[in-house]
């Protein structure tokens, strides 16, 4: 499930899509995700929290259509 809402996100938005899989796959702290992105930490940290919220929002509609 949460492969394929990674993936939802990635067509959506896929630098914020790109922060979390740099984040939750390679362990990458946000600092370091901005200086290998190109961005600045202040776009990244904003990242990060949208794309947790979407994912969250996500993970939490697909338990309840279950």
């Amino acid at each position: 499930a949460l492969d394929e809402a990674l993936d939802r996100l990635a067509r959506e938005d896929a630098p914020i899509a790109n922060v979390v899989k740099l984040r939750y796959f390679a362990g990458l702290t946000l600092s370091q995700i901005a200086q290998i992105t190109g961005v600045t930490r202040r776009t990244v940290d904003r990242h990060w929290a949208l794309g947790r919220a979407w994912l969250y929002r996500q993970m939490t509609a697909d338990r309840t259509e279950a």
